[in-house]
């Protein structure tokens, strides 16, 4: 099976393009640059069309072929900055892959400054931000803006970070945030200047959650064209058009084994009755926030009844029972009594004062039992011996604070947990420094988020990346831009296209009769016509495809578009290497809703000895997330034992 990821591979014409532009590295005794060399006061004729910042005091800067000499350029800069280096080119220390990807990121960073659709990017303190007009937002005093930071990263990955700016009240001239104001003239973000008097000033600022660009959206082609994998399409076309003959790339494209578990083997492996385990030990119920409390007390009581698990109420926890503490979000705590430390320990899980559904109260229950199963060292809530480990298997992650936390699992899932902040024995010592094993030496961090292993000698490291998941981007491009919401169909079109489809006579004259209503019909009112899966309504979709007139973009495994692969669990080598192998944990039953809210993240699982992958033993690891009890009827992105360590973590 191909599937394709953000990873790209690029071609660069180096040759023609530094006869097309001049490329300075510029370096100053100084800690680092202060202003932004993009936003300096200089002639137009001298603007840098880009500029890369590397560490503190050292950046790239991109201009057109003889635009400014090395001297001019020492001279202006010397206005701002003591003494700078200015060179041509590169140093002879970077080495080749340093150089190609540099001068890749000041092509793109460039992107903003030649293009036909500037007004899509801005080139700001280093970085290229996509902005689209649709992502701000102004409510009252509340005004914000929402872009994509895209950037190569040390790995060849393109990433689309979102990033978010809010108005300032403050007396903004007088901080060090970066200050922008939005052109209304051109829609760009650009640097605030001197010259700006009544302009509104935006800092960046974090907006939690909801700062959010959807994933994916291929509903119809304007919320596809705004979602981060359309803009990421729409960067690759813009970069291969701005620069013909100068850069080529492609997004990277692996041969990935499906190793998801069916249904059947997945209801074999967890256990399937919370009710009898519940009701065999006792369910506590304390409200410690008083009538605050009472709506989601009456709700986990009638979650709970409709389970048909039984329960009582006090005010005290007791230690042989399952507990459910009601209490407020941790920050209502800060200057008062906080139950979650008088109430701490495996037979206590917190509920905070929200909303709860039917999902959120079959996580609360899955995890109450996880608690209980390290309390009583083995696990129930899964069958461990069905995975066929025929070792022991130990899991182990640490916390900010480097203390590091370990869980045995033995044969037939009986458990033993210990935690250290000191590598006092040998094992330690090797947990310790396995988590330091860095593969890239310009990443400042391992990014190992545990570490799973037989032999102490052997271990395998998992870690997280800025990889993701792609549909076929061309394909679903193609396909998805045919959908206009804003298009009226006529119904005279219409009926003339229905007859010829290969559907019941009886549904054929449905929707005959609903045509004959209308003169013309909307994208949504077609969709809910010729709704439904059922043989007709594919049929009819299918032939309306054929004839021009795409409703939606179609999520079968015969559709082409590569969305199919979103679902369950692959795994695939590393090119060139193979102590590496990458997977990830996709939708355990598909795209619901034709949209995806967060990417599907791809992970790697390194083999620290650097010997070949056990693809065995690595299968029988990814079995572990595909289960249903640490997200309500989704697949977990890491094996489930690695909820049993934070669990530990937070208990202690």
């Amino acid at each position: 099976m191909k599937i394709r990821t953000n990873k790209i591979n690029f071609n660069l014409n180096t040759e023609e393009i530094l006869l097309r532009y001049d490329v300075f590295f510029i370096k100053y005794k100084g800690q680092k640059f202060d202003k932004n060399i993009l936003d300096m006061d200089v002639e137009p004729e001298h603007k840098a069309k880009s500029v890369v910042y590397l560490w503190g005091n050292n950046a790239f800067m991109l201009f057109e072929k003889n635009q400014i000499s090395a001297d001019e350029l020492h001279e202006i800069l010397n206005q701002d900055y003591n003494q700078p280096l200015v060179d041509v080119w590169f140093q002879k220390s970077f080495n080749e892959d340093y150089q190609q990807r540099t001068l890749f990121r000041l092509l793109m960073n460039g992107l903003h400054n030649n293009y036909s659709k500037a007004v899509m990017y801005n080139n700001l303190t280093g970085k290229l931000y996509y902005f689209n007009k649709k992502w701000r937002y102004k409510s009252g005093d509340m005004d914000r803006i929402w872009c994509l930071n895209i950037s190569l990263d040390e790995d060849n990955t393109i990433t689309a970070f979102v990033e978010t700016f809010m108005s300032s009240n403050d007396d903004y001239r007088s901080n060090n945030d970066i200050k922008l104001v939005f052109d209304e003239k051109t829609s760009q973000l650009r640097k605030l200047t001197k010259t700006d008097k009544k302009q509104i000033v935006y800092v960046k600022q974090s907006l939690g959650w909801n700062s959010q660009v959807r994933a994916l959206d291929f509903s119809d082609k304007n919320r596809y064209e705004s979602s981060k994998y359309g803009v990421m399409h729409q960067f690759k076309e813009d970069m291969e058009e701005c620069y013909a003959g100068l850069v080529a790339l492609n997004w990277i494209e692996y041969d990935a084994e499906d190793i998801t578990m069916n249904e059947r083997e997945i209801k074999a492996v967890e256990e399937q009755n919370y009710k009898d385990r519940y009701n065999r030990k006792g369910l506590n119920i304390i409200n410690t926030i008083g009538e605050e409390g009472k709506t989601l007390l009456s709700q986990i009581k009638r979650e709970l009844t409709s389970r048909e698990i039984e329960f009582s109420e006090s005010d005290e926890v007791e230690s042989d029972m399952f507990n459910f503490v009601l209490v407020k979000g941790k920050d209502a705590y800060k200057d008062g009594e906080d139950p979650y430390k008088k109430t701490k320990g495996y037979h206590v899980q917190h509920i905070t004062d929200r909303e709860l559904s039917e999902e959120s109260m079959n996580v609360v229950l899955s995890e109450a039992i996880i608690k209980d199963d390290i309390k009583m060292g083995v696990i129930n809530i899964a069958d461990w011996s069905s995975y066929g480990f025929s070792d022991d298997i130990y899991f182990a992650t640490r916390d900010k604070n480097d203390v590091y936390y370990v869980i045995k699992v033995k044969k037939y899932g009986s458990i033993e947990r210990r935690k250290f902040d000191t590598p006092d024995t040998y094992e330690n010592a090797v947990i310790k420094s396995s988590f330091l094993k860095k593969n890239n030496p310009d990443k400042n961090d391992s990014g190992i988020e545990f570490l799973v292993w037989k032999d102490y000698d052997d271990m395998y490291a998992f870690k997280k990346s800025n990889e993701i998941l792609l549909p076929e981007m061309n394909e679903l491009d193609r396909v998805v831009k045919q959908i206009n919401p804003k298009k009226k169909y006529s119904s005279e079109e219409l009926l003339s296209l229905i007859d010829s489809a290969d559907c019941t006579q009886e549904y054929l004259l449905v929707i005959r009769d609903t045509l004959k209503d209308k003169e013309f019909f909307s994208l949504q009112e077609l969709r809910s016509l010729i709704k439904g899966y059922g043989t007709d309504g594919k049929k009819m979709r299918t032939h309306l495809a054929n004839n021009g007139i795409v409703l939606r973009v179609s999520k079968g495994k015969d559709s082409g578009n590569g969305l199919i692969n979103y679902t369950g669990v692959k795994c695939f080598m590393e090119p060139g290497n193979n102590s590496i192998c990458k997977f990830y944990v996709g939708k355990k039953d598909g795209i619901s809703n034709y949209h995806l809210e967060k990417s599907v993240l791809v992970r790697s699982a390194v083999r620290l000895n650097e010997k070949p992958i056990d693809m065995n033993f690595i299968e029988k690891v990814l079995k572990l997330p595909q289960v249903t009890f640490v997200k309500s009827g989704q697949y977990s992105v890491h094996p489930f034992v690695y909820k049993f360590l934070t669990e530990y973590m937070t208990v202690g």
